[in-house]
């Protein structure tokens, strides 16, 4: 009897957890059913603050071979010679960072993780590598980091941990 008491309460608790996260039409939350160029009126990432006002961009933002969604701040750039670090923020979740870089069709997608919270890509244009890693921030806003380098000078740039998508 003891033991489908156990199995009871863990099958309760599976249903519960698998249910966590989700939106009231079953959507996962932190998924943005209309796509990355359309917002939801639902916080796509639940748990996380409103968003605020975005943050300052920098002054010199041109780097070769940086690809950012439209509306992106950039915040920093900093020149590591043949690497250049960009870092600043973005009024989209992670994954939609994510499919906004697999719906470019001039972009060739090496790697993807995709973590609901944390999304990585690493992509090459043919010209440069990138390495961009998107955080989130708020309910539908993240930071984000990348780093570009020429294609073929042996440079080696952080890569995705390939345990997701």
């Amino acid at each position: 009897m003891r033991s489908w008491r156990r199995r009871g309460c863990r099958v309760v608790a599976a249903l519960a957890l698998a249910l966590v996260g989700c939106t009231a039409d079953g959507e996962p939350a932190g998924l943005n059913p209309t796509g990355p160029t359309e917002r939801s009126s639902t916080p796509a990432i639940s748990g996380l603050p409103p968003c605020e006002s975005e943050p300052p961009a920098a002054e010199d933002t041109e780097v070769p071979g940086l690809v950012v969604p439209d509306g992106a701040v950039v915040t920093t750039v900093t020149p590591q010679d043949p690497l250049t670090r960009v870092d600043g923020y973005v009024a989209m979740t992670p994954v939609e960072v994510r499919a906004y870089y697999q719906q470019l069709d001039d972009l060739q997608i090496i790697l993807i993780e995709d973590e609901v919270y944390e999304a990585e890509v690493l992509l090459s244009d043919g010209e440069y590598r990138s390495y961009v890693k998107a955080l989130a921030q708020c309910a539908q806003g993240s930071r984000f980091l990348v780093v570009v380098a020429p294609e073929g000078e042996g440079v080696t740039l952080p890569a995705p941990a390939q345990g997701g998508n």
